[in-house]
């Protein structure tokens, strides 16, 4: 809980994942998986999120684990990454990319790991108009030659979804 104060009247206590509505009208969530997920080799993977950071608008739900839901029209952008636990010494590409409404791809990013310690790629999803109810999820790729292990953890992945305007 925050303390904040409106002009002129008492201190109220506030949940810090409200504060930024309350203030800004801001329209945010950003979630992470917890615990490990597979990512199969050369399969679009969507990561299936466990936990929230912050939620201003009902965005995001673990019924709905994959999707991150748009809450009203507007101009909004995504952010992602993950990080492999046991990545191969292959330079393979892994990368994450931006699903809209389980079939059209925005923005993303990609790398080739060297090693297998911080085997991480991050990217984005550039300002896109979306109407409520669409849906945008985090897709995980990767091109090594097995399964390898999403690792779980707030550090280690994340989705985010923002409404700019």
């Amino acid at each position: 809980m925050s303390r904040i104060r409106r002009w002129g009247q008492a201190d109220q206590l506030v949940e810090a994942s409200r504060l930024s509505s309350l203030i800004l009208g801001v329209k945010v969530v950003s979630v992470y998986r917890n615990t490990d997920q597979t990512i199969n080799a050369s399969t679009m993977t969507p990561i299936s999120f466990s936990h929230e950071h912050i939620d201003t608008a009902n965005m995001w739900s673990s019924g709905a684990a994959t999707r991150l839901i748009v809450p009203e029209d507007g101009i909004y952008i995504a952010l992602g990454g993950w990080s492999i636990k046991d990545s191969a010494t292959d330079n393979k590409r892994m990368a994450v990319l931006f699903r809209i409404d389980g079939a059209t791809y925005r923005g993303g990013g990609e790398g080739s790991p060297a090693n297998t310690t911080q085997a991480v790629v991050a990217g984005n999803m550039p300002a896109l108009p979306l109407t409520a109810g669409q849906y945008v999820e985090v897709m995980a790729y990767h091109e090594q030659a097995a399964a390898r292990t999403l690792w779980g953890g707030a550090i280690y992945n994340w989705g985010v979804l923002y409404k700019l305007v």
